[in-house]
């Protein structure tokens, strides 16, 4: 009995996987008429369909957003004015030149600072800028770069500054509510066409505040709910400190950075970084700070070492550290300050670090992804 029961099972489980087959070929060939395209599938068969993220310039922001921004999706830097938010964005334009794509902005605040966007490392002579007037010209232009395929990634400064040119009370309420119906008219069509032609569009939108909010948070961002629905990630840009130099001249700021939606990793990550209005990025405060949080720099006393393996060729180019072999330390300063000037200053200490860092940051995108794929499996097995 027990046998003949095993027999009905397998052949009802057989009979279940080939009505499925033909309902997956069946979807496939409608997809194929309607669209032009099959994008119907096992997603964890789709290769396509997978995740990939694209470095923003920022080490702290890759790893708050589990690797970078993803790629073919929506994302919103959000927060006050004077924040970093368009410094931030921006900086993942010049990060995706350097790999070799080609990169738009849209500058609907005309607003714009080309000697500050070559700070940030863009390439402004292969910049393709516009300055659309209106949300319904910022849409047309938009879906167009999208669509054509050849950008891999747009800015749009800024959501808040999508509303019609208007001077009259009256009509700039209706200006605010007629924006929030173009969003949510566009952004299922946008979402698509990013997805189909891998181009990534990051949006700037700015916080106000909510009037007669009493508890919870009191801001609100401008353009409706549709873009955080359709956002993939969402990270919340906070000015802190000034950063000042030695005659209290500001210099800088401290960037706060919070994940507000990931979809695409772990969100609810914080951090901040340090951005200078001269240079950029702080990259050596980055590799400092990711550094120590990853147990690459690590201190005995007041002495500050880093936890790398070096080859003898490598340890033949590092000058006046002392390595020891043994336990694989490799001795950086005495104190934070001069560390860190250590690693300003020393370009080859500087790169063994900070590949060490990069390695473990690749270590913990493999293990999420590896997550990911199981968890897709264990769905399957059920």
């Amino acid at each position: 009995m027990a046998v003949k029961k095993k027999e009905e099972t397998a052949v009802k489980d057989s009979s279940k996987k080939e009505a499925l087959m033909d309902l997956l070929s069946t979807l496939q060939e409608d997809a194929k008429k309607t669209y032009g395209i099959s994008n119907v599938g096992f997603l964890g068969k789709m290769k396509d369909k997978q995740v990939t993220f694209l470095p923003t310039g920022s080490l702290v922001l890759d790893t708050l957003l589990g690797g970078g921004v993803a790629k073919g999706r929506i994302i919103e830097f959000f927060g006050p004015e004077s924040s970093g938010k368009t410094s931030m964005a921006v900086l993942a334009l010049g990060k995706e030149q350097e790999r070799g794509g080609s990169v738009a902005f849209l500058d609907i605040e005309h607003a714009a600072s080309p000697s500050f966007m070559e700070v940030l490392g863009v390439n402004i002579d292969e910049l393709l800028f516009l300055q659309p007037s209106s949300a319904k010209d910022t849409f047309q232009s938009l879906l167009k770069i999208v669509r054509s395929g050849t950008i891999s990634m747009v800015v749009v400064d800024s959501v808040s500054a999508m509303t019609e040119g208007v001077a009259d009370e009256d009509l700039v309420k209706d200006s605010v509510g007629k924006l929030a119906r173009n969003m949510s008219k566009n952004m299922p069509v946008l979402a698509e066409a990013c997805s189909n032609n891998d181009c990534t569009v990051i949006f700037i939108n700015q916080t106000r505040e909510k009037i007669g909010v009493m508890f919870g948070d009191p801001t609100t961002t401008s353009g409706g709910n549709a873009l955080k629905f359709y956002a993939t990630q969402r990270v919340r840009v906070n000015k802190k400190s000034p950063i000042k130099d030695s005659e209290g001249s500001i210099i800088g700021t401290e960037v706060g950075l919070k994940i507000e939606k990931n979809k695409a990793a772990m969100p609810g990550g914080i951090g901040s970084t340090l951005l200078s209005y001269s240079s950029g990025i702080d990259t050596v405060g980055e590799v400092y700070l990711l550094g120590v949080q990853f147990g690459v720099i690590g201190k005995n006393g007041n002495t500050f070492f880093a936890k790398v393996d070096l080859t003898k060729e490598q340890q033949a180019k590092i000058k006046n550290c002392q390595y020891d072999e043994s336990t694989h330390q490799l001795k950086l300063a005495v104190g934070e300050g001069r560390t860190r000037t250590k690693l300003a200053e020393d370009n080859e200490v500087f790169n063994v670090v900070s590949q060490e860092v990069m390695r473990i940051l690749e270590e913990k995108q493999e293990e999420f992804k590896a997550k990911d794929k199981s968890v897709v499996q264990l769905k399957e097995d059920k």
